[in-house]
């Protein structure tokens, strides 16, 4: 444990910065609201990575995702396309919508959708109807080449609460061709060069992990959003003993709420802030 730890939620002493542990207490913002832009599945943003980044389904039933549209279009016009989220919690929902190398342009249909970065994010979660159907509409402007595009979209389907935990997320993609071309098609990109940086692990079975700091020594110091600071050996093995333990004072019920960070005063070897 710390030799010496103020728990107040932002600490100053006098000239010294102590440890400091930010509680985050305001009014939460869930990445439900407003969308975000690069979770549609697509390989080309996130390494294809969905909404499930934010939404944690657990054992809830992901919903069936569904683009349609006109499967062959000429170049330059602009088609509308929708997608439908099938069943899940079925409470409320929301997508993200992208296009295969930004191909084109996407534009919203209605105040249900908006451009973010090029592509579509829900503006807000919205309702499922009765029947445990919940569409989105959406335009596509085609390029003035011929060519073969792939319409990607991840949707999530809520169970209302707002904490995004318990959330079905689903996946759909959909083929478009191109034709009567007017233009020339852009040169292909430049080969990738391979990097030399790669990713190890370091350390598993952390629960909500924030933050990583150290304090001076070989050890690492794992912050856990709902209220414990967890210590990682120099052989990447998290102990067993926190290094601190206020769960029970941190209230976590969205996804900005909770212990999101700590520092270390640079004398922490001596004086224990």
């Amino acid at each position: 444990m710390p030799k010496n730890v103020n728990r107040s939620a932002a600490i100053h002493l006098g000239a010294q910065l102590a440890f400091l542990l930010t509680l985050a207490v305001a009014v939460p913002v869930y990445a439900s609201q407003f969308g975000r832009d690069g979770f549609s599945g697509n390989p080309d943003t996130n390494a294809g990575a969905v909404c499930s980044v934010c939404h944690a389904p657990g054992s809830a039933e992901a919903p069936f995702v569904i683009i349609n549209g006109p499967a062959q279009v000429d170049a330059g016009t602009t088609e509308s396309y929708t997608v439908t989220l099938v069943r899940g919690p079925a409470v409320s929902g929301g997508v993200n919508v992208s296009v295969q190398e930004g191909v084109g342009a996407l534009a919203s249909a209605d105040a249900r959708l908006q451009l973010v970065e090029g592509e579509l994010a829900h503006t807000e979660p919205q309702p499922f109807g009765s029947s445990g159907l919940l569409t989105f509409r959406f335009l596509w402007t085609a390029p003035n080449y011929d060519a073969d595009v792939v319409l990607y979209a991840a949707g999530n389907s809520t169970n209302g609460n707002l904490d995004l935990i318990g959330d079905g997320v689903g996946t759909a993609t959909f083929d478009v061709s191109v034709v009567n071309g007017f233009e020339e098609p852009p040169p292909p990109p430049p080969p990738t060069v391979p990097s030399a940086i790669s990713l190890e692990a370091l350390a598993s079975g952390l629960f909500l992990p924030v933050a990583l700091t150290n304090a001076g020594d070989a050890r690492l110091f794992a912050v856990e959003q709902e209220g414990r600071v967890r210590v990682i050996s120099p052989g990447g093995q998290v102990l067993a003993q926190p290094f601190l333990d206020i769960a029970d004072r941190v209230k976590l019920g969205g996804s900005e709420e909770g212990m999101l960070g700590l520092a270390f005063h640079p004398d922490y070897a001596t004086n224990g802030y």
